[in-house]
């Protein structure tokens, strides 16, 4: 199997040397026996001008740094998606406990006869939500004009 090399760093301590062998050596075969990988293929060598070795060395520490920063960013995010579940299931929990030990209470007061705590168990049961509340008002005698005020429209609408 070939390897596929995509850079490769050389540094001279000569300009006019690097940038000579830079260009005899572009766009030519790499050579070695006709069995090598690499007998056909073709260097890119290209001279750069005005860099430095330091800025090679700082742009992939950066580029390490950003990699990194990344990385403990979605780490964060992680821990605060997983945090808020567990929240969200200790809540559900929580609720679920209180609704059976409300049932109990009921099934308890029902059994012995007890009138005064049946009935406030079933109305926490039960609540009217306000959109029901709202529905009924806009069914009753004003109709479409008390459901209207309810959600302080700005302006009537035509073509009911």
């Amino acid at each position: 199997r070939k390897r596929s090399f995509s850079e490769g760093w050389v540094e001279f301590e000569d300009k006019r040397r690097a940038l000579k062998i830079a260009n005899m050596l572009n766009n030519t075969l790499i050579g070695g026996s006709h069995r090598s990988f690499h007998a056909h293929d073709l260097w890119s060598i290209k001279y750069l001008h005005k860099f430095k070795w330091d800025d090679l060395i700082n742009e992939q520490a950066h580029e390490a740094r950003a990699k990194q920063d990344k990385m403990r960013a979605e780490l964060a995010q992680s821990k605060k998606e997983t945090s808020f579940y567990m929240k969200q299931v200790g809540q559900a929990k929580a609720i679920e406990a209180m609704s059976e030990r409300r049932a109990r209470k009921a099934a308890a007061a029902a059994s012995a006869g007890d009138p005064s705590t049946a009935p406030a168990a079933a109305a926490d049961k039960k609540r009217p939500r306000e959109e029901d509340s709202t529905l009924a008002r806009a069914e009753g005698s004003s109709g479409i004009k008390a459901l209207r005020r309810n959600f302080k429209q700005r302006r009537v609408q035509r073509g009911e």
